[in-house]
């Protein structure tokens, strides 16, 4: 989980990251910065619930557009 707004550790950086981690899942706030636990509370929660549930993320919100 990223936001693409984070201004103390870049996006560009968290998706890196996720693509050196083996089995690695990454999920896009879009607009939003560094904690979106508290800017995107119900988005967050709903991707952890779903990753927790099934192991997977639910594309973010305009993927495919």
């Amino acid at each position: 989980m990223h936001g693409t707004e984070d201004n103390r550790v870049s996006y560009e950086i968290g998706v890196e990251v996720a693509e050196r981690l083996r089995n690695s899942t990454f999920y896009t706030f879009e607009n939003k910065g560094h904690l979106p636990v508290t800017t995107a509370t119900g988005e967050f929660c709903e991707v952890l619930r779903q990753f927790v549930r099934t192991g997977t993320v639910p594309a973010p919100p305009g993927a495919g557009k």
